[in-house]
């Protein structure tokens, strides 16, 4: 029987230390608040990468992956966890 393991992406699995500075504080929408940031997420190097494997690669469970990332960069998100987690 598959157990399940929920990862967030942003700040946990991502390293987003490089993308914080390029969010606007003073934008008035979340979109225009973030589109920088997001913007770059392909980029990030990974982290806890030692949880990640010992939750799914050693214990066999199967990830799932959480963000509030926009459809705007579901590609660069499915390349990065592809690149750096499969």
């Amino acid at each position: 029987m598959n157990k399940y393991v929920i990862f967030d992406l942003d700040n946990c699995l991502s390293d987003d230390r490089e993308r914080i500075k390029l969010i606007d504080w003073s934008a008035k929408t979340p979109s225009e608040k973030y589109a920088a940031y997001h913007a770059r997420c392909g980029e990030d190097a990974p982290g806890n990468l030692a949880v990640f494997k010992q939750r799914v690669e050693y214990a066999g469970n199967v990830p799932i992956f959480l963000t509030a990332r926009p459809e705007s960069v579901r590609k660069e998100t499915v390349e990065w966890i592809e690149k750096h987690l499969c």
